[in-house]
């Protein structure tokens, strides 16, 4: 993996973000306030390069209401539970909303309900 980049979006609609990424794709986008925020890791760097600048002209056009699917390309980083989790939070169509017990049945396991939960507080992606 590429030295990550990031930079912080302190006035979106729905609070602070973080975002993290490098030339290939998106890896972090996080709530930067809350009961468990997503602090900035040492060893990255920055968005003075305009690295970022494509994702947040997408948040922009998606929280003017002129967006419904993003074309960012996500990095998933995450075990291999995790990542099927959060690629399939990816297939929720714009404006929809699932349960945890319906996101446990589309990934086979209807028993990991509780399990959904817990590794989707632990997820690094928030809206897309």
């Amino acid at each position: 993996m590429s030295a990550l980049f990031y930079t912080r979006i302190d006035d979106s609609p729905v609070g602070p973000l973080l975002l993290a990424g490098d030339s290939a794709a998106l890896h972090v986008l996080a709530f930067g306030v809350g009961s468990r925020p997503r602090e900035i890791d040492a060893d990255w760097t920055p968005d003075t390069k305009g690295v970022l600048s494509d994702v947040r002209k997408e948040l922009d056009r998606y929280f003017a209401g002129k967006l419904r699917e993003f074309s960012t390309r996500l990095a998933f980083n995450g075990t291999p539970f995790q990542n099927e989790i959060w690629k399939e939070l990816t297939r929720i169509p714009y404006g929809e909303t699932i349960s945890y017990l319906d996101l446990a049945n589309r990934v086979d396991n209807p028993k990991a309900t509780k399990r959904a939960l817990l590794e989707l507080e632990k997820g690094q992606r928030t809206l897309l």
